[in-house]
């Protein structure tokens, strides 16, 4: 039995394991995603790309307050992203604010359900 623990945590270190990421970067990134998607939007959908950077603005305002959104945006956006990676962040992103969405939706219909 011990020689099988051995080698199944031998294993475990052997596979590669994902990093923690960073929750304030992590919105940075659906920051300057939906930002820069923000110019080739048509008009109908400008208001809604603006008011998901100002949502993910304010998770990390609200996490982390005086957080460097310049130098880190900066350190961001010198990474560079491909294409893969940008249909990546919309999926998730988009995925974030469909989920809020969808919850407000249903505190609305609960705080006017009890005001019947």
């Amino acid at each position: 039995m011990g020689a099988f623990l051995t080698m199944m945590f031998a294993i475990g270190l052997a596979v590669p394991q994902e990093q923690a990421t960073d929750p304030n970067i992590d919105d940075l990134k659906c920051v300057a995603t939906l930002a820069a998607a923000l110019d080739a939007a048509p008009a109908d959908q400008q208001q809604l790309l603006s008011l998901g950077v100002i949502y993910f603005m304010g998770r990390i305002d609200g996490r982390s307050p005086g957080f460097d959104f310049s130098g880190q945006l900066r350190g961001l956006l010198d990474q560079g992203n491909s294409e893969t990676e940008m249909q990546a962040e919309i999926t998730r992103c988009s995925a974030i604010l469909r989920d809020r969405g969808q919850a407000m939706i249903a505190l609305g219909q609960e705080i006017s359900g009890a005001a019947q």
